[in-house]
């Protein structure tokens, strides 16, 4: 909780032409506001907001301002946290900041910021923390993150970006940047170098960005660094096997809504300290015998919506996996005694999800029993008695455990 009068909120009232100004005071100010050129939008001028030299944030989230005019925020010395997001905003005017240069937190999310001015930081080296998701961001000059040498925190997510047109030196001064977010923006031909000046670099989001193979500047020696790496919904076929030789820091790799169809058995090997990998929804109709063996930190494994019908005992073994989802995908049997199996080296399941797949009933009710003999959690809602989740087949009582079954169940399956 904020102490007052610390902080200051703006909100509108659309009554007579007036905006309330809340300060936590007993009593609530009004002031006159400038019209837009839209009609029921407003322009922040220099004293909308009243002169505090203790107050460290201002917020005029959802107000409907269209636009900021230079020196708006005079005679708040102290100001540390601008919120501006969900406006109308379409330009930033240069000056606009130069008051607020203790200014450690600038929200401009949900806007139709178009562009940015290349000085519009030049009074901002304390800045931290910067979100401009959501806008219409297309182009950004080279130099216009040069002064943030403090800043860790970039979403940029949402925007209009062409990574093909961005600068290597686009972050050169930007060497304390911990997360980074390009989701949602086509960085399929940002240059390779693009980070090469990031030294701590945490989490890197690339969901959406219409990559059709993992970037070279995700994955180069000084983002090394890297705890996640997000690169859903993308249009990643293959992964090379020297990939992720860098990310040797790397707990979360999200790959899923991708079209990779096949994996090298290496090709994780790298990843000393990987938790948590997601596959789910790509094209996998087989698992490498040793793709995740003796990778000793590993907790979660997601391959679900695939179309995987064999799964080997090997590429589990000598991990730490508590978390296995293979749902969705074309599973009739597994190996005899699978969880023993994994159990045997040293893996201890807590949670298995393993529905809407074409099991044969006999193998179903064999994993069934396996969950319960180890108290494993699984979707049991699925297992009610009440819906239809396996395939009896010719033989009731027999799990037939021969590759050369499967498509003869899955015919089965999805002909009904």
């Amino acid at each position: 909780m904020f102490t007052m009068p610390k902080v200051i909120i703006a909100s509108f009232a659309y009554i007579v032409g007036v905006f309330v100004l809340c300060a936590g005071l007993e009593t609530s100010p009004t002031c006159s506001s400038i019209e837009g050129p839209t009609p029921g939008e407003f322009i922040i001028q220099r004293g909308i907001v009243p002169d505090n030299d203790s107050a460290t944030t201002v917020s005029f989230r959802g107000c409907r301002i269209s636009d900021i005019q230079p020196r708006a925020f005079h005679g708040l010395p102290s100001l540390q946290y601008i919120d501006l997001s969900r406006n109308s905003i379409k330009n930033l005017k240069l000056g606009i900041l130069n008051d607020v240069t203790r200014l450690t937190h600038l929200n401009l999310s949900y806007n139709f910021i178009s562009d940015l001015e290349e000085s519009l930081f030049n009074q901002s080296s304390r800045l931290e923390v910067l979100d401009l998701r959501w806008n219409k961001i297309e182009v950004m000059k080279v130099g216009v993150f040069s002064p943030l040498k403090r800043l860790k925190y970039l979403d940029l997510s949402d925007n209009e970006i062409v990574g093909a047109r961005l600068s290597p030196a686009m972050f050169d001064s930007c060497k304390a940047l911990s997360t980074i977010d390009f989701s949602r923006n086509d960085m399929s031909g940002a240059p390779t170098d693009l980070l090469r000046a990031v030294e701590v670099l945490d989490t890197l989001k690339l969901d959406g960005c219409f990559l059709k193979q993992v970037p070279e500047f995700a994955t180069r020696s000084n983002t090394g660094t890297m705890k996640k790496l997000l690169l859903s919904s993308n249009q990643v076929s293959t992964v090379k096997l020297t990939t992720f030789i860098s990310l040797t820091n790397l707990e979360e790799l999200d790959l899923s809504s991708n079209v990779i169809s096949e994996l090298y058995e290496d090709v994780f090997k790298p990843l000393k300290n990987l938790k948590i990998i997601i596959l789910r929804s790509n094209r996998l109709e087989k698992i490498p015998d040793k793709l995740f063996y003796n990778m000793l930190r590993l907790r979660k494994v997601d391959l679900s919506f695939n179309s995987l019908m064999l799964i080997p005992v090997n590429a589990f073994r000598f991990t730490t996996i508590e978390m296995l989802n293979i749902s969705h995908n074309k599973f009739t049997y597994l190996v005899d005694n699978f969880c023993l199996e994994l159990r045997n080296s040293g893996v201890k399941l807590k949670k298995f999800y393993f529905n809407s797949n074409p099991w044969q009933c006999p193998c179903l009710r064999d994993l069934l029993k396996e969950m319960k003999t180890y108290r494993i959690s699984y979707n049991n809602a699925k297992y009610d008695g009440k819906n239809a989740v396996c395939i009896s087949g010719d033989i009731i009582n027999t799990c037939l455990r021969q590759p050369d079954v499967n498509e003869h169940f899955n015919d089965l399956y999805y002909s009904d």
